[in-house]
């Protein structure tokens, strides 16, 4: 039986229960080209949100930024949400709003030895204001600004029945920046400065 309690919110078996609506759209083409070259494209698009019990969705629900397999530029769940200014990097991120593409050339080296060029456009936002990251609430107005970029190259070993990948990514557009100033490459002296990401599988 539902009860409330001291917040006001209602519980199950003196629990909190979240309420939530979320939708996960990840469309992928692949061109191949002479069976040995390819080129990859996927867009994915998210939105969660909380009703009802709920003000926020829960952490683990919720869409993030970086790693291994999308914005590799990024470490995982450490981009956005939207222009957030990165006050605190000690906080993972999470976010109510996806948008995010991605489109790699994959080509043979030597035998088992594949390599790959890509780049990577994507961010999180916000549904609301949220005290803890100014500036990650999305606006229609500028998010077009606020997508992040970033462009790498990958090694993969590939086995026929797992790949192994090693990808080197480099940021090209930082929204945490200031507006006007988000341009990475070529900004100062030590402007180069690449994550590295392991992988088995390819990332889409």
């Amino acid at each position: 039986m539902q009860k409330k309690n001291d917040e006001g919110f209602q519980t199950i078996f003196g629990i909190r229960y979240s309420q939530y609506v979320k939708s996960d759209v990840d469309i992928r083409h692949y061109f191949v080209f002479d069976k040995k070259h390819t080129i990859a494209v996927r867009t994915a698009f998210g939105l969660a949100i909380p009703y009802g019990n709920s003000i926020d969705i829960p952490f683990e629900k919720g869409f993030y930024g970086g790693g291994a397999n999308g914005m590799r530029a990024w470490i995982l769940r450490y981009l956005g949400p939207g222009a957030y200014p990165n006050l605190n990097n000690n906080i993972e991120r999470v976010g109510d709003v996806k948008i995010e593409a991605n489109i790699e050339y994959r080509f043979p080296i030597f035998k088992v030895f594949k390599g790959a060029f890509f780049y990577d456009i994507g961010n999180i936002w916000l549904l609301s204001e949220n005290e803890t990251f100014p500036g990650g609430k999305f606006k229609f107005k500028n998010f077009i600004s606020e997508l992040a970029m970033d462009v790498g190259i990958g090694l993969r070993l590939d086995f026929k029945y797992f790949i192994f990948r090693v990808d080197v990514a480099q940021q090209m557009m930082d929204p945490a920046r200031e507006k006007g100033d988000r341009w990475v490459i070529g900004e100062n002296n030590n402007w180069f400065n690449p994550v590295y990401n392991l992988g088995i599988g390819y990332p889409f």
